[in-house]
């Protein structure tokens, strides 16, 4: 019984109301005060011993209407309206006695799927949507899920190894690191704050050997109110990143009501997968905000103090997933710095490690090269699936914006510099992928392959560059090349990120942010090639990066993140 003893009553917000809320918890077989929103009361009501059957789940067991659920302060037949606030808010699938408890009931099937059942249901809504509309729409939406969520089966990691040895983290999975960052999750946007504040304190805080491994708050802007497979790919991304091979610790904060917060979901899911080691919840709403925030500091001090003691151990470059990227291109990307990535890709396929590629969008026009790529027709046709559904929203949004370009790909940009078609485009950016090895599989947005066969992926994921690199550091990537011939400084959470330019420049001008530059004259005057070049300059590069050096990104405080979104939002 709510101690507040005054509150255990039942109001009503309307005279015309025959739902009433309960102001405390009111226990079956008790009578209470029916109250009007002014004050006065309107009669008693016992609180029937007789409860729907599923009660006794929804209240723990205890035959208890909870605090601020509906009672029904008279008998509802079947099909009759519940009404509160004066209006109809459902209609009673079930006789409803006066005094019993009025909701949906929410149960969950082994597949994850929701089942409401319970006494109440949606009031039909004479706005509602004509069937042709929802139909069309239903069509669509099927459209997409085949195209951005049919399951992907990975061929099982094998233990193939290459005899070169690098200085790694080695994890309890068998997975190795090449950092050990320490993430604040939030479940929702709406507790980015308190990461932020949670990791405040340590923003002076690194270890390792370069001082590389950090705190940092893992900031988002999605997390509730998304339907279908966008929630789902959200909690898909956000465990993983929580999982991923780089990260040694986490502290999941949850505000308490958003999908991920409710029965801890990912909170769970994240422990699960992690064997419960170095993971922590704080509720912002169950424990209060100052009280979260401090629990959450004391979770990373003890942490820090843990994973401090960690050594690097040798390890195999096998074990390695390697994301190639480009951004802010220009003719010399295509020509020389993806091309030299490419070199590298292979040189790590030959090593039996993994390489993976997204921005679909930038494959538009290259298809007849990457068919005679694919491993299989399953594998071609599950790529091509998701190059044409691309392409398909994005030129739907050219010819209803009556732009005369591909607004979402061949961007201005580009074409000032000098890449004149999307085929021009798209035959430069796949060049990242290497030239001898086969496309072992193309999988969704922030999959992980960290257990998959080593090989050759592409990762389904747009041509904006913060999405596509998140989508691929969630995948396991414990590094990345990145390619850009007009310059940009983004980075990763938790994937350090090798800028490369063969536009000197532009390397000239953004020395800050750019690792590596690919001098062209060598090849041209002096006749040596860009495998050389590859072989000399990124390769060790990446060795060392693997090994603890810090990146200019990481350098710099680029650690950005967002995770990608088809609109169903709520």
């Amino acid at each position: 019984m709510n101690d507040k003893s005054f509150l255990s009553c039942i109001i009503k917000l309307s005279e015309y109301d025959n739902a009433g809320v309960a102001l405390s918890d009111l226990e079956s077989g008790n009578t209470y005060d029916i109250i009007s929103i002014d004050g006065k009361k309107e009669g008693k009501i016992r609180i029937n011993p007789s409860q729907p059957p599923w009660m006794n789940e929804f209240a723990d067991g205890n035959r208890t209407i909870p605090v601020y659920h509906k009672v029904a302060t008279t008998d509802i037949p079947v099909g009759g309206k519940i009404v509160k606030y004066g209006t109809a808010i459902g209609t009673a699938t079930s006789l409803i006695k006066k005094g019993q408890l009025i909701d949906q009931h929410i149960s969950y099937s082994q597949d994850g799927s929701i089942h409401l059942s319970g006494n109440i249901k949606e009031f039909r809504n004479q706005f509602a949507i004509p069937q042709h509309y929802l139909d069309s729409a239903i069509q669509n939406y099927q459209v997409l899920v085949e195209g951005f969520e049919s399951e992907v089966t990975l061929r099982p990691k094998e233990t193939l190894k290459s005899g070169i040895s690098i200085m790694a983290y080695r994890n309890r999975d068998g997975s190795i690191g090449s950092r050990r960052h320490i993430l604040i999750i939030p479940s929702v946007f709406c507790v980015n704050q308190e990461a932020i504040d949670i990791a405040r304190p340590f923003a002076d805080t690194a270890w390792g050997i370069s001082n590389e491994n950090v705190v940092h708050p893992l900031t988002h802007s999605s997390g509730c109110c998304q339907a279908a497979f966008d929630e789902k790919r959200t909690l898909i991304v956000l465990s993983n990143m929580a999982c991923h091979p780089n990260v040694g610790g986490v502290v999941v904060v949850a505000l308490g009501c958003s999908p991920f917060c409710v029965d801890d979901k990912l909170f769970s899911k994240i422990s699960e997968m992690r064997g419960g080691v170095n993971v922590h919840l704080v509720n912002v709403q169950r424990e209060g905000r100052s009280q979260a925030i401090e629990k959450g500091i004391r979770a990373v001090e003890g942490m820090v103090r843990s994973l401090s003691a960690d050594r690097r151990e040798t390890s195999d470059l096998s074990d390695v997933i390697l994301s190639v990227k480009c951004g802010a291109s220009d003719p010399t990307s295509g020509l020389f710095a993806n091309t030299a990535i490419g070199h590298i890709s292979d040189l790590m396929l030959d090593s039996n490690a993994s390489v993976i590629i997204s921005e679909i969008m930038e494959f538009f026009g290259a298809e007849t090269v990457l068919k005679e790529k694919c491993l299989n027709q399953d594998v071609w046709i599950r790529l091509l699936r998701k190059i044409k559904l691309a392409e398909t929203l994005g030129k739907a949004v050219a010819s209803v914006e009556n732009q005369g370009f591909h607004s979402t790909e061949l961007t201005a940009g580009n074409i000032n510099a000098g890449l004149s078609t999307q085929q021009d485009k798209s035959l430069g950016a796949i060049r990242k992928m290497g030239f001898s090895h086969k496309i072992e599989n193309a999988v969704n947005f922030g999959d992980s392959i960290v257990d998959g066969r080593q090989g050759l992926y592409v990762m389904d994921g747009p041509g904006q560059d913060l999405l596509s690199m998140s989508g691929m550091s969630a995948s396991g990537a414990q590094a990345a090349f990145f390619s850009t011939g007009m310059g940009t400084p983004l980075g990763s959470p938790v994937t350090p990120v090798i800028k490369v330019t063969a536009n000197r420049d532009v390397y000239e001008k953004h020395v800050s942010f750019i690792d590596a530059f690919i001098p062209v004259e060598k090849i041209i005057k002096d006749g040596i090639s860009i495998k050389e070049i590859a072989r000399d300059i990124l390769y060790p590069l990446l060795i060392e990066v693997l090994e603890g050096k810090k990146t200019l990104a990481e350098i710099n405080g680029h650690r950005d993140f967002a995770i990608k979104s088809n609109y169903f939002v709520q």
